[in-house]
């Protein structure tokens, strides 16, 4: 059942890095209108996601015990929610480009609440019993 949880968890990873790779400018200007970063990171930030994402995506599904990728994904997924909770708190309403031109989601509850269900999927393979530790040939 966990590998569920981590082949769902990695697909959205890969899903949204990949659009944002193929909408770079798009997510430049997403990562912007956040407003939680100065512009001139924007584009360095926006790099950082689609490299992070990707990776964590490709990591969640081919590791069989990915427990500490499922652990960045939830950290990640945090640092998402609060920024949505910011843009909601100071009334902003725009994409959030968070799967770049690929699927449209706009700032709001239920973006927070997609965030509060892919973040129970990796709590749920954290601890898991099934993925309770990284070994190297897990790799292979």
């Amino acid at each position: 059942m966990a590998w569920i949880a981590k082949s769902l968890l990695g697909i959205v990873f890969l899903i949204s890095g990949f659009g944002k790779a193929l909408d770079f400018s798009g997510a430049v200007v997403s990562v912007e209108r956040f407003g939680m970063i100065p512009t001139l990171w924007a584009t360095k930030m926006a790099y950082l996601l689609v490299v992070v994402e990707i990776a964590l995506g490709l990591l969640l599904i081919i590791i069989k015990r990915p427990r500490i990728f499922a652990g960045a994904g939830l950290a990640l997924l945090t640092l998402f929610s609060f920024a949505v909770a910011y843009s909601i708190y100071n009334g902003n309403t725009f994409d959030c480009g968070c799967f770049g031109n690929l699927i449209k989601s706009r700032i709001g509850i239920g973006l927070l609440i997609r965030n509060f269900m892919l973040s129970l999927c990796a709590l749920f393979v954290i601890f898991s019993r099934e993925h309770n530790s990284l070994q190297i040939e897990d790799m292979n």
